[in-house]
């Protein structure tokens, strides 16, 4: 299934019935668990295009130099796209081979194949060269193994550890690109610093150093005239009544621009903020998507139903980010 976020669109309009379709006994039915994880797969690609259109329009006049500061990691998480959505056809693979009459050798065959290219995108991806697990002729024999499997059951009880580890790649490669992500923010940061302002015809860290130099000796005055006072010094007309007033007024000149870069910094942070708390809620969901695979095994085997309360429940938070994202 060639995934598109149209089509992922499509799964939050009836994911709050999921829970219901899980708790049902019956045959396993493995549409619940491929429609969560479809919404991972979403949640991976959209909230990096949330995140680029929302962050470049900090500073609107520089959107390339924004980009230029992230395409680094911008890079690498479309390999991470690539293989959640790897991860996303290989469930909905298996949910429609569950969903056939013959649960046998065909079918477990038929699961094989769609193993291949899950661990393709593995490889490309980059996670396995920077984790125990690799991708190599051993995996492509799991391949030829769960093909020759009786049942499905058997086909999918073989190929589990193997989508374990690929889980618990993701889910160490995204501490790796959490890391990455406050790399670029910064680099965010010290563009913004680094900036000229037209206006005050300096950079903008040379006019933050002033200000702040301006709020220490207006501090150390204010304490000054503090301890005037305490003596019943008169104050009035003083020397340093007068310095409180001239640097209150410098201070008050720069007001306008400190707000303005102060809003700047504050959208920077809190986009990159939003961004990381997706990314640990899609950690998460991988680690959730790693136990409900555990179970599939046993649950064809048993006629169990399969439990995916908490992948799904994963799901929904991620989707109400999203939306209250792109809301915003």
């Amino acid at each position: 299934m060639k995934l598109s976020i149209g089509s992922l669109r499509t799964s939050a309009s009836w994911i709050s019935c999921l829970f219901i379709l899980a708790g049902c006994h019956q045959l396993p039915d493995l549409k619940p668990f491929a429609a969560a994880t479809a919404e991972l797969a979403d949640g991976v690609q959209t909230s990096q295009l949330v995140f680029n259109e929302h962050i470049v329009t900090v500073l609107p006049d520089e959107r390339d130099a924004i980009k230029g500061k992230l395409s680094g990691f911008n890079a690498e998480w479309e390999k991470r796209i690539a293989i959640t959505h790897a991860l996303n056809d290989y469930a909905d693979s298996l949910a429609r081979i569950a969903e056939s009459a013959n649960a046998g050798r065909e079918n477990a065959q038929a699961l094989g194949q769609s193993l291949e290219p899950l661990f393709n995108a593995a490889g490309v991806s980059g996670i396995a060269g920077s984790t125990a697990f690799q991708v190599g002729t051993e995996l492509y024999s799991l391949v030829a193994l769960a093909k020759g499997r009786h049942s499905l059951a058997s086909a999918v009880e073989t190929a589990d550890p193997v989508i374990a580890q690929i889980c618990e790649a993701l889910i160490a490669d995204m501490d790796s690109m959490i890391n990455a992500i406050r790399t670029s923010e910064a680099s965010l940061l010290t563009h913004l610093e680094d900036r000229n302002d037209i206006a005050q015809g300096r950079k903008n860290s040379d006019i933050l150093e002033s200000r702040d130099n301006l709020v220490k000796r207006r501090n150390m005055v204010a304490k000054d005239l503090a301890d005037l006072a305490e003596s019943n010094t008169s104050i009035a007309g003083s020397n340093e009544a007068e310095d409180l007033r001239e640097l209150n007024e410098a201070i008050q000149g720069l007001d306008a621009w400190f707000q303005e870069y102060s809003i700047a910094e504050k959208r920077i942070q809190s986009q990159v903020s939003k961004h990381v708390e997706m990314m640990t809620f899609l950690k998460k969901g991988i680690g959730e998507l790693k136990a409900v695979h555990a179970q599939i095994g046993v649950a064809l085997e048993e006629n169990n139903t399969l439990n995916v309360h908490a992948l799904v429940s994963t799901g929904m938070r991620i989707r109400t980010l999203l939306d209250e994202e792109q809301n915003n």
